[in-house]
């Protein structure tokens, strides 16, 4: 707990902006816990792909938004390993989305390679 009675988040300090009066703070403790209720109640896919362009990374990125809103995530530092290499080699980036047909879809309409998880 802080100093001022509030939870403390992951990091370890206080959960909000001592700005915030109490019922402004009740609001996001209230729409941080419908988040995580949403979180807990869809199961997430890994999906794993072949990416060579940057362009084509932001289209996955926007039908990834299009189709689930923010109920996905992807891998960080991608843009940074597309655009770092002077050759074109294709990368391997990785989608966690809540339907695993997502990766058929994205290959199908943006001609990028499905692949196994690495390790498999």
């Amino acid at each position: 707990m802080c100093d001022c009675g509030r939870t403390l988040n992951p990091e370890g300090r206080c959960d909000a902006s001592h700005a915030l009066s109490d019922e402004q703070y009740a609001e996001m403790l209230e729409r941080r816990q419908q988040r995580l209720k949403l979180s807990e109640s869809v199961s997430m896919h890994r999906v794993y792909m072949e990416i060579d362009d940057v362009r084509v990374w932001y289209k996955i990125i926007r039908e990834a938004n299009k189709l689930y809103g923010k109920n996905w995530r992807g891998q960080q530092g991608v843009k940074r390993r597309l655009t770092s290499s002077p050759v074109r080699s294709p990368q391997v980036i990785w989608f966690e989305v809540p339907d695993e047909k997502f990766a058929t879809w994205i290959a199908l309409k943006y001609a990028v390679t499905p692949v196994a998880p690495p390790g498999k």
